[in-house]
């Protein structure tokens, strides 16, 4: 039952984390307008898929 316990708490942890990162970045991006939020949002998003491609 302790792993059960133990597996929930961690996947629990495990799918706040990329919440917990947007709400740390909103304060960065929220006097952006509209373009440059979606710049800022793309080159995050390429930034995040080459941190985790295999190429």
């Amino acid at each position: 039952m302790k792993i059960a316990q133990l597996l929930a708490l961690m996947l629990t942890a495990l799918a706040l984390i990329p919440v917990g990162a947007h709400l740390f970045a909103l304060p960065n991006k929220i006097h952006l307008d509209q373009a440059n939020y979606f710049v800022t949002q793309g080159i995050c998003a390429t930034a995040l898929s080459a941190l985790f491609s295999r190429g």
